[in-house]
């Protein structure tokens, strides 16, 4: 998963030198004016807080190094999906190492992040706020497109078309979406696995894990058209 994390967002970075000049994740936020109306009203409560550096131990095959992150939040009640922020890694490479990215379900990278919500209209504006990232859609499934994946917004009435299942609680960050560089593999795999699980459309499949993990994972194949929710189940 951290590996796909890494392919899903990135912050850029200038090296001058010997200094790293960052380019902060939210510049585009801070630099928005909305003239009226219902986004101007997101602006003004997804108000981010200052950046913030956290540091935590890693272990590397020869010993332990100090990984490194910037990470910019908003205030616990804004969004109250989960902790929502953007995180910056200064040292990559510590924590996406070569031993951690080869995954028996061949997923190589993450591409959508599902959140099931009571309005997915009024909560892809919230996003877009503090993105600065345009809201796609209509009625009930909503995104907003990142450079390396996508935000899904969607109604408890899509989930159950498209898994037959029901949230315990709004909101829900429902699940996530990975590419898989063999999605036949990826199949047998999850067959494998005894875990619930069933197909989207001809290449997309879904695996219910235990109630102890929770959520939904949804696996397609690398380099596929931009996913969307059928309008029933297959």
């Amino acid at each position: 998963m951290s590996h796909a994390n890494r392919r899903f967002a990135r912050c850029k970075s200038v090296t001058r030198g010997n200094q790293t000049l960052r380019r902060r994740p939210l510049d585009r936020f801070w630099n928005l004016r909305p003239r009226s109306g219902s986004r101007a009203a997101c602006a003004r409560r997804v108000s981010p807080n200052p950046p913030l550096a956290l540091q935590r131990q890693i272990s590397i095959p020869d010993g332990e190094d100090t990984a490194r992150f910037t990470v910019v939040r908003v205030a616990p009640d804004v969004m109250p999906e989960g902790r929502i922020q953007f995180c910056q890694h200064h040292t990559p490479d510590l924590v996406w190492q070569p031993r951690w990215l080869t995954h028996t379900n061949h997923a190589v990278a993450l591409t959508a992040v599902i959140l099931c919500v009571d309005d997915p209209a009024a909560v892809a504006l919230r996003y877009s706020a503090f993105t600065g990232l345009k809201p796609i859609g209509e009625d009930d499934q909503w995104r907003i497109d990142t450079q390396r994946g996508r935000l899904l917004f969607i109604s408890p009435a899509v989930i159950a078309r498209a898994f037959n299942a029901q949230p315990d609680a709004l909101p829900w960050i429902t699940g996530y979406v990975l590419a898989s560089d063999d999605i036949e593999a990826t199949r047998e795999h999850v067959a494998a696995t005894g875990f619930a699980h069933g197909a989207l459309d001809a290449s997309r499949l879904y695996v219910v894990p235990p109630a102890s993990v929770g959520g939904i994972i949804v696996f397609e194949p690398a380099r596929s058209l931009p996913f969307q929710f059928p309008a029933r189940a297959v």
